[in-house]
């Protein structure tokens, strides 16, 4: 095992992953952020201050001061939370704002009589509030996080019964919907339509923004359509072995990670062979499962140069594929002298021999670079989530009486070796489908 990480050093971290604190003293770790979170803090603040006694009266001075720390930290948070409603209220409060083309549903968290954060769901398209209120529900409520026992909110929003069924049966327990018309309850909603107010504004001026993006990148590549939607692909590679596609997705201002994907290169000698490996992607993406659930890009930009756009372009051309513009975006091969005002990456055209000349710190080119980097670390972290789990498989594999069914529960329970190897055998054996004669096989084997 390596040395501790400086934050265990500094004292500022338990140390789960050096193995540092014991698992019952981790879980109540958790289990007291998960209270803290959830809006009971005075119920963390009577149970630190039991420990800290229990501590005082142990001799255990430095952990009792550490408690006494903790206390003073959560009660410093617990001040500036503003107190909206009696104690032990729980509540949800919703207010909406709209424009022609945009929506925002805001909704207020109330716990223990606090106001411990907020949501906000934007919509955009001639919207609704009963639009709004749709994608809030699909969005936050579910079994995991249920609805609090009251919502409050405006005339404007309207939870008929099918909604008021459905939150019903989420939360297992009626729901009362209010709509207040005076007091307390009328200033909270008040409060969350002002703040809903304040989240349209701000979503408006990022669309103004990113208008001015698009329109700038539109002018400098010369496209014949507006870029609303751009997607950047990568090939990466571990030694030339492992050949990964990753492709980003930007649209209208925002990353939409929900349509990020990353592609395993199953052709045969992709290793050494980068076009090939962009060609088998490229024609994954637009003829594959991701053509019939995201739409076409605007732009698709290739991480690479002139050969790149060019393999690019003609397995799109392969595979019909005639509306998505094309660009590709490629590190300077050297700089000229007198041309620091340019950047040094370098955009390429179909079509076009020479790259296109933008200054290194233009909107639109900031744009460009930050979909490849995004590219980038969005392949560097998959491969590690991947090469975790290969490994956590690898090992698994030839014990004898685990097979995938086992495989899949050890996976689902535990994330990594270390904690399959450190669990009692009381713990594994009670997984469903294990038994002690199997949970002993494979701790002896991953010793």
């Amino acid at each position: 095992m390596g040395r501790p990480c400086l934050d265990y050093q500094m004292g500022r971290c338990p140390g789960p992953c050096g193995q540092e604190i014991s698992k019952a003293d981790y879980r109540i770790i958790v289990d007291e952020l998960v209270d803290f979170l959830k809006g009971n803090g005075q119920k963390v603040i009577g149970s630190l201050k039991r420990r800290m006694k229990e501590a005082a009266h142990e001799r255990m001075y430095e952990e009792a001061a550490g408690l006494r720390d903790r206390i003073a930290a959560i009660e410093t948070v617990l001040e500036k939370q503003d107190v909206v409603g009696d104690p032990g209220e729980d509540m949800d409060v919703l207010g909406y704002a709209g424009s022609a083309d945009t929506g925002v549903l805001t909704c207020l968290f109330i716990r223990s009589g606090m106001l411990v954060g907020r949501s906000d769901t934007v919509v955009s398209g001639a919207v609704e509030p009963g639009e709004a209120l749709d994608a809030f529900l699909a969005k936050h409520y579910r079994a995991a996080v249920p609805p609090p026992p009251v919502i409050l909110c405006l005339g404007g929003i309207d939870f008929d019964r099918a909604r008021e069924e459905l939150l019903s049966e989420i939360g297992q327990r009626r729901i009362s919907i209010r709509k207040p018309a005076r007091g307390r309850g009328l200033r909270l909603v008040r409060l969350a339509s002002k703040n809903a107010a304040q989240a349209l504004k701000e979503t408006e001026s990022r669309h103004r923004e990113a208008l001015d993006r698009i329109t700038e990148v539109r002018k400098a590549l010369r496209l014949k359509t507006s870029p609303e939607r751009i997607e950047c692909v990568d090939i990466s590679h571990t030694s030339g072995r492992e050949v990964y596609g990753s492709t980003v997705v930007w649209e209208k201002g925002r990353l939409v990670k929900d349509h990020y994907r990353l592609y395993t290169v199953s052709g045969p000698d992709r290793g050494g062979d980068d076009y090939a490996s962009l060609s088998e992607v490229i024609e994954r993406r637009f003829t594959g499962t991701a053509s019939s659930v995201m739409p076409l890009p605007d732009l698709f930009l290739v991480d690479g140069g002139k050969g790149q756009l060019s393999r690019a372009a003609r397995t799109m051309d392969e595979i019909g594929l005639h509306e998505v513009q094309l660009a590709a975006i490629s590190k300077a091969r050297s700089g000229k002298p007198g041309e620091s005002t340019l950047a040094r990456d370098e955009i390429f055209l179909p079509g076009r021999l020479n790259p296109v000349r933008m200054e290194k710190h233009s909107t639109a080119m900031r744009l460009l670079q930050m979909l490849r980097d995004e590219a980038h670390r969005f392949a560097l972290s998959s491969h590690r989530k991947r090469r975790g789990k290969e490994d956590l498989l690898s090992r698994l594999d030839g014990i004898a009486g685990v097979g995938p069914t086992r495989r899949r529960a050890l996976l689902t329970h535990f994330r990594s070796l270390e904690e399959i190897r450190t669990a009692p055998v009381e713990e594994i054996a009670s997984l469903k489908g294990f038994n002690r004669s199997v949970a002993r096989r494979i701790k002896e084997n991953l010793q």
